[in-house]
């Protein structure tokens, strides 16, 4: 608050209020001008019942302010003068303004940091700001557990890091069932791998033109997993290949019809039969615990007689196709030689001799001759 004096003909007092919000950084400073009330010339009354009881009955109104009785300032006289030793409340707010060095020689213009109320020496400060003078930002979300706040930032424990501190040190997380941090392939970063170009994955273990490292991993444990299923031999190790000592992975493994999963390996062995079978299984890793998606083929043999009867009967059904494919065609040929025979024959004009006569006549008896009863015509009825 700036007060500027003027002439005492035109008394005014100047006041620049600033108002922000506590969550932003903007913020809005209004000028205020107040001319000077006149001398106040009401008669004092200590003992007017109102007049104390606006006054927390520990001074009197007068002239619409709080004279204080011995003891209490404040502008409501509610503030003790014994804990800070401060009798008016210019007194107080200087209680409330930020010291700039370290003897308090110096002091900060604005009361509370512009970010509270000064009540009775004390700063209240506004929703979002804490510390004595309300200079400092509250912390948000900033875990007891894991770290101190300090004006505003929060100071991480030991073991954790981060902008929020929720970050361990540790690089567990980004260690993989192969003992190595993001298979060497990227960095850790609060937990999580940062992969180098061009390398995929939880662990940075996938690369899209070569190999995949888990893949290689689980390879042994799952060509002994199938191998004991389709009882081609006892596995005794089983245990021990799926195992890795070094981190006490611990190995779950189910055998589906289908996998489900963006990231599929392929295993390729040799069954009892001797037939070369490709199998596929999936992976994931969770809390160091690995569990594993299995589609195992059993790639059966051959058997001969009824691949014999199904090329038989095949043989038969395409030789019986092939005979009536031959007898339509030959019916459609038929068909169209008839038609076009036909056609000529019906747009060949039959040519006659003018001077030709047919030997054949017919003769018709008139029918008058044929009804007359005295007639020699022997061709009368």
């Amino acid at each position: 608050m700036n007060i500027v004096k003027s002439d005492s003909r035109h008394p005014l007092q100047n006041h620049k209020i600033r108002v922000e919000e506590a969550s932003l950084s903007e913020y809005m400073e209004i000028d205020v001008e107040l001319q000077r009330p006149c001398p106040c010339e009401e008669p004092a009354e200590p003992d007017d019942e109102y007049g104390r009881f606006q006054c927390v009955n520990q001074g009197y109104l007068n002239c619409g302010m709080c004279i204080c009785d011995e003891g209490w300032t404040g502008t409501f006289c509610n503030c003790p003068t014994d804990p800070s030793n401060a009798t008016t409340t210019e007194a107080l707010l200087r209680t409330c303004r930020q010291p700039l060095d370290k003897e308090d020689n110096s002091l900060a213009t604005e009361v509370c940091s512009n970010h509270g109320d000064c009540e009775c020496g004390s700063c209240l400060c506004d929703p979002g700001y804490t510390g004595n003078f309300c200079e400092c930002l509250e912390c948000i979300d900033c875990d007891e557990e894991r770290a101190e706040c300090y004006c505003g930032q929060c100071v991480c424990k030991y073991g954790w890091s981060g902008t929020q501190c929720n970050c361990k040190d540790s690089t567990d997380e980004c260690t993989g069932p192969t003992g190595e941090i993001c298979s060497g392939r990227g960095s850790c970063d609060c937990g999580v791998c940062k992969c180098r170009e061009p390398y995929l994955g939880e662990f940075c273990e996938i690369d899209a033109e070569k190999d995949n490292k888990l893949c290689q991993f689980y390879e042994p444990c799952v060509i002994c997993l199938i191998a004991q299923k389709q009882h081609m031999g006892s596995c005794e190790n089983v245990n021990e290949i799926c195992f890795s000592a070094q981190y006490n992975e611990r190995f779950t493994h189910l055998f589906v019809n289908e996998l489900e999963a963006e990231t599929v390996c392929l295993v390729r062995i040799v069954n009892k039969n001797g037939i070369q079978c490709d199998s596929y299984f999936s992976y994931q890793v969770v809390d160091h615990a690995n569990y594993l998606a299995i589609q195992a083929n059993d790639c059966e043999p051959v058997n001969i007689y009824a691949m014999f009867g199904y090329i038989s009967l095949i043989t038969v059904l395409l030789g019986l196709v092939i005979i009536a494919l031959i007898w339509w065609c030959l019916r459609l040929k038929d068909a169209r030689e008839y038609a076009r025979f036909d056609q000529e024959q019906r747009n060949n004009a039959r040519q006659e001799n003018p001077i030709y006569r047919d030997p054949i006549k017919r003769y018709e008896v008139p029918r008058a001759l044929s009804i007359e009863t005295n007639t020699d015509n022997p061709f009368a009825d």
